[in-house]
């Protein structure tokens, strides 16, 4: 079984409407993040970065049923079932992580004696923790559209959410309502996300579960529910390691450059929405030919896509702080770099572990995931800290957890592709190193520019020669006939918005 033409039209389409929705999230919050960057400072963001770090530890995981719930849903099991099975998982797990995270801070505070580097963080905490509550719960219509394919409604709590949120924070930057406000903007989104899911959700009613569904769904998760727990841990454990040998202004500077990668890492969430169920949809009928086609042509695309926002965001680092950040989160370029090369390689595991865990091999993506985390974490302890136990480390700060979250991804990078060729016989993409070749020549072509003729201190400066900088790439993978007739093609007729929207607004009235 091949994937037929319109199939992959099909699946391009969603995937592109997916990245617009977030391309138009990240300009919106980044909207909101500029102002609060410059009229709050770089303390405030550490503080926001914290209290999301210390609750996403707890809260931002569902130890893989969310994923046993889009599987299930794309096979083509009965909806209301699954909705019944996931509301009552969702509930028990989030009550549960709740009751985790406060019984933590009582034990911080009151068994321990210890306190925070500023009281107001406790406040902020608790406000965070409740933005996180609603956003568990609004991922059981999220991750229902995601199994049912449908990426217009998936998309739609989240960016609405988002959006109702920048106009407050811009408020609260300028009229300087304090970072306790500011947190509260969190909840809006979540009010939103959750009020929104649901209401786009009503022609599906919640029906009790049989006992042989729940058992799938336990099935399914248990082999990646100690892997989607250390890599939670894993993911936002560097900003509480940060704030505990350090302060809020390293906290600050290390969530700023996060923020600036998620233009990276949006790329690679906009695919896994619809790559995930199209491949375990194909598993289903044991369509593997056309699984090791999709997953090439995935990687293929990612790889050229977010290579060039890569070496942008290395070569271009301080005036890109400069211009959305401004000059206190300067310190950051060093980071901005390390995590440019982690969100790419993050980016290139992401078929490998779709493929995995879409072909029911949960237990090998729990591989690939456990040893990410347990090296970031090594690391974190190793890099960060000036000392530990009497012992002298690193003492590198926000660089070092940059570079332990890169480290560690370089050896997921390799293991995913181990387990992929295994399980699908998918061999590496070996057009990426063209598209990394191309970057690098880019690269040092922008670096002598700048060095030679041209400092960039305005935000049009730096689309321009961003945008030259993109020409030049293009050019070269033409060149190297990477970039074909047929590919531009392929683009344009994803971008055709007489035919995208046709597309949204088809699901939208289903």
């Amino acid at each position: 079984m091949i994937l037929l033409k319109s199939e992959h039209k099909s699946i391009g389409r969603k995937v592109t409407w997916i990245f617009f929705i977030k391309i138009v999230l990240t300009i919106t919050s980044w909207i909101g993040t500029m102002f609060v960057a410059r009229f709050m400072g770089v303390e405030v963001f550490g503080m926001i970065g914290f209290a999301v770090g210390l609750c996403a530890l707890f809260l931002h995981t569902d130890f893989g049923f969310s994923l046993a719930h889009n599987k299930r849903v794309s096979e083509g099991k009965d909806v209301d079932e699954c909705i019944g099975a996931y509301i009552r998982i969702k509930l028990v797990i989030t009550s549960l992580l709740v009751f985790l995270l406060l019984f933590g801070l009582f034990i911080w505070e009151k068994v321990l004696g210890y306190g925070y580097q500023d009281p107001v963080i406790r406040s902020i905490v608790y406000i965070i923790l409740i933005y996180y509550v609603l956003f568990a719960l609004s991922q059981i219509p999220i991750q229902t559209f995601g199994g049912l394919r449908q990426s217009a409604k998936q998309q739609m709590p989240e960016f609405i959410g988002t959006f109702a949120r920048m106009p407050i924070m811009v408020v609260v930057a300028l009229t300087s309502l304090g970072v306790v406000a500011l947190a509260l903007s969190y909840v809006v989104t979540g009010i939103v996300m959750i009020s929104l899911g649901f209401i786009m959700m009503r022609k599906f009613k919640s029906k009790k579960p049989s006992k042989k569904l729940l058992r799938s769904y336990i099935t399914f998760a248990t082999p990646l529910s100690i892997y989607i727990f250390f890599s939670t841990i894993s993911l936002h454990l560097d900003k509480v390691v940060i704030q505990l040998f350090w302060d809020f202004n390293e906290v600050g500077t290390f969530f700023g450059m996060q923020k600036i990668i998620m233009v990276i890492i949006l790329v690679t969430s906009s695919l896994g929405p619809i790559l995930f169920p199209s491949i375990s949809r194909l598993h289903s009928k044991k369509a593997m030919r056309s699984i090791r086609h999709l997953v090439r042509r995935a990687e293929r695309y990612l790889s050229m896509l977010v290579t060039p926002i890569v070496i942008m965001c290395i070569v271009l680092a301080t005036p890109i702080i400069h211009i959305l950040l401004g000059d206190e989160f300067l310190g950051g370029t060093e980071v901005l770099a390390w995590l440019s090369i982690y969100a790419l390689m993050i980016s290139l595991n992401s078929p490998h572990m779709h493929l995995l865990n879409g072909c029911g091999r949960s237990n090998l993506s729990a591989k690939v995931g456990l040893s990410i985390a347990f090296i970031n974490i090594t690391l974190l302890f190793l890099f960060v800290p000036r000392d530990l136990l009497g012992y002298e480390l690193f003492g590198l700060g926000s660089v070092g957890a940059a570079m332990a979250s890169t480290i560690s991804v370089v050896v997921g990078f390799i293991l995913a592709r181990h387990y992929s060729r295994r399980v699908a016989r998918v061999r590496t993409n070996s057009k990426m190193l063209i598209h990394w070749l191309s970057g690098a020549i880019v690269g040092f072509l922008i670096i002598w520019i700048m060095k030679e003729y041209w400092q960039i201190e305005r935000w049009y400066e730096l689309i321009f020669i961003s945008g030259f900088g993109l020409l030049i790439y293009i050019g070269l993978l033409t060149i190297f006939k990477e970039f074909t007739k047929k590919d531009l093609i392929y683009f344009l007729d994803l971008l055709n918005l007489r035919k995208m929207g046709g597309y949204v607004w088809g699901e939208l009235r289903e």
